[in-house]
């Protein structure tokens, strides 16, 4: 996976097509205008005062001004709903079992060598099962020796447990970037627009159907219910990985693709 790399031929080309696919949710609007309203567009192109080109140039910067609108509208609806949802889940995430993936050490090997004096040191984490084994050994050593080693045992299972949070800290930081870069590639980035804007458009005539009879089509009630229901899936999709963590791979080939800091 590229890490935000610039491709100037390719740039323009995923920005453009993401900005018209706003038409697409526009056009399906205008449509179910027209449905309700028959002889609208007809009436409009009847105009004697406005040209043929200058019909047709209204109709798409409206076409495009409400599609923007709807798609625009949506995608923050789901982000909101995704937020709250993953939010939610990410406070019920078993983040203090022994397995997590900030303690892998081949990814605290590569984030060390990416940050270099920046790295916090690569203390291994005291679990209550190694506190436990621990404290049992100091229990056979003499009784006065005993409670400066406790005492000991306690600072240095802190001191691991802070360690630990920093490195979960970083590793939540860069889950993040790679979660969020995953639609940096121009190609997801094509698809993720048209699919957001197709999956408008099939919500838009879902819920127009309910008041416009004309456009209860089965072949059109079909396509609507598919695109609504790829978006539920991939919204769950996306929402897993997040919020599953375990992204170490992507994290470790760009730690060793990218000069340290």
């Amino acid at each position: 996976m590229d890490w935000i790399k610039d491709d100037l031929p390719k740039y323009p080309v995923d920005k453009v097509v993401v900005f018209v696919a706003a038409l697409i949710p526009g056009a399906a609007a205008l449509l179910i205008f027209q449905s309700a309203h028959p002889g609208t567009f007809a009436w409009f192109f009847a105009l004697g005062f406005l040209g043929y080109r200058t019909k047709v140039t209204l109709i798409v910067i409206a076409a495009f001004v409400i599609g923007y609108s709807l798609s625009k509208w949506f995608g923050m609806v789901l982000g909101m709903i995704g937020g709250a949802i993953g939010g939610s889940l990410k406070v019920v995430l078993p983040s203090s079992l022994a397995v997590a993936p900030w303690r892998d050490p081949r990814w605290r090997l590569a984030l060390s060598r990416y940050l270099g004096a920046q790295a916090p040191q690569n203390m291994e984490l005291i679990t209550q099962d190694i506190y436990d084994q621990k404290l049992q050994i100091i229990n056979l050593k003499p009784a006065p020796q005993q409670a400066s080693a406790t005492i000991d045992l306690k600072i240095e299972r802190i001191e691991t447990e802070l360690n630990d949070s920093v490195w979960s800290r970083w590793y939540a930081q860069f889950h993040a970037a790679v979660h969020t870069q995953r639609l940096g590639d121009w190609t997801r980035q094509v698809q993720h627009g048209l699919d957001l804007n197709l999956q408008t458009a099939a919500l838009v005539i879902l819920i127009a159907a309910i008041w416009v009879p004309a456009i209860r089509q089965w072949w059109l009630m079909l396509l609507a219910f598919g695109w609504v229901a790829a978006c539920v899936l991939q919204f769950w999709g996306e929402l897993v990985v997040y919020t599953k963590h375990w992204t170490i791979n992507e994290q470790i080939k760009y730690f060793l693709e990218a000069p340290p800091l």
